[in-house]
């Protein structure tokens, strides 16, 4: 038994269940309702996990082909609030999962689950007092100190991942495993296949796993360079080994017209965004010094004496300007600080 993937469901939409119990009439000819129990029955959830990866759909269908429709299993908090579960009761599969929505690597998948009561099993007292003797040592398939876990960021490329789920294997059985985001400083008890980053930047070392058994606690996993987990809904632009003072140009596909809400910046320099060729030509030669004109293509022009998070509050609306219209956003970035590998999030809202 495992516990489901630490996926966020689209709602929590439970169809409560019933209570076993008989109807009939009396002498008198008024109903009775006679109740045979008092646990609640066939407690379902049709629950749609919206926008989900290719990554994270296999993680569901692992975790089907291990339970099917037999076995049970409970969810973590972040998936399904404890308050939805009675106490006693874990879920089950009523059906395979499916796909019911597919565009490029973004699905939408159904799940259906029902919750039953599962009563705690105890031996009659006689067995208690029932002793068996060894002459030799026992054996514990969990004496030695467990080696350390394997993690992996789903969805991570060049540095950035707008997923967010850190998949945790080489898990010991009958060990437990434990994550900290902050270097170390705390630890939270890890339940399942992984747990999931909100959106922020995490620096090298600053995500560590550990696992536990009886044997001892095995040493760290820890991630080897920045990671930064962005919002979904988000562009990324990645120029390795930019040498200082020197610039660069491109293009970074955005919604056709959408609102700017911030860009993640890690080098020192200045970013112009575009709506057209033609407006980044034309901006070509502009100094850092002057502000570019209302109207003129120039969308947002960030300059960060230090990588950042910036919020932007001037220049968020954009709309492409090409004749046809297209997604393609020219840019250009003056790295004004030393050689280094630079990463630009854009984070946006369709229109």
């Amino acid at each position: 038994m495992t516990i489901f993937p630490t996926l966020r469901a689209a709602s929590w939409e439970i169809q409560l269940g019933s209570f076993p119990a008989s109807v009939g009439r009396t002498m008198n000819g008024k109903m009775s309702i006679v109740t045979h129990s008092s646990l609640e029955t066939a407690r379902t959830w049709p629950a749609t996990f919206s926008n989900i990866t290719h990554d994270e759909f296999k993680l569901i269908l692992a975790h089907w082909d291990e339970h099917g429709t037999i076995y049970s299993f409970p969810f973590d908090n972040y998936t399904l609030p404890t308050s939805e579960t009675p106490t006693g009761y874990r879920w089950r599969y009523t059906a395979q999962p499916e796909v019911v929505d597919k565009y490029n690597n973004i699905i939408t998948v159904s799940c259906a689950f029902e919750a039953r009561y599962f009563a705690g099993t105890m031996l009659p007292p006689v067995f208690a007092r029932v002793g068996v003797r060894s002459t030799t040592a026992a054996y514990s398939p969990t004496a030695a100190t467990p080696s350390a876990p394997a993690v992996s960021f789903l969805g991570l490329s060049a540095g950035v991942t707008t997923d967010g789920f850190v998949q945790v294997t080489g898990l010991q059985p009958g060990a437990s495993w434990e994550y900290s985001t902050n270097s170390g400083s705390s630890w939270t008890t890890g339940q399942g296949s992984g747990f999931r980053l909100p959106p922020a930047t995490y620096s090298a070392g600053q995500v560590r796993v550990r696992q536990s058994s009886p044997g001892g606690t095995s040493t760290v996993t820890q991630n080897a360079s920045a990671v930064i987990v962005a919002p979904q809904g988000s562009a990324v632009i990645s120029i390795p080994a930019m040498a200082g003072g020197s610039t660069a140009t491109g293009t970074v596909t955005l919604p056709a017209q959408g609102l700017l809400v911030a860009a993640n910046i890690t080098q020192q320099g200045w970013f112009s965004l575009y709506a057209s060729a033609a407006a980044a030509a034309a901006d070509a030669g502009r100094s850092a010094l002057t502000e570019p004109a209302r109207g003129v293509g120039v969308i947002a022009d960030p300059r960060v004496a230090t990588g950042q998070l910036l919020n932007f509050t001037q220049f968020e609306t954009f709309r492409n300007e090409e004749s046809p219209q297209a997604t393609a956003y020219p840019w250009r970035f003056k790295n004004e600080g030393g050689t280094a590998d630079v990463l630009i999030v854009l984070t946006y809202l369709p229109l």
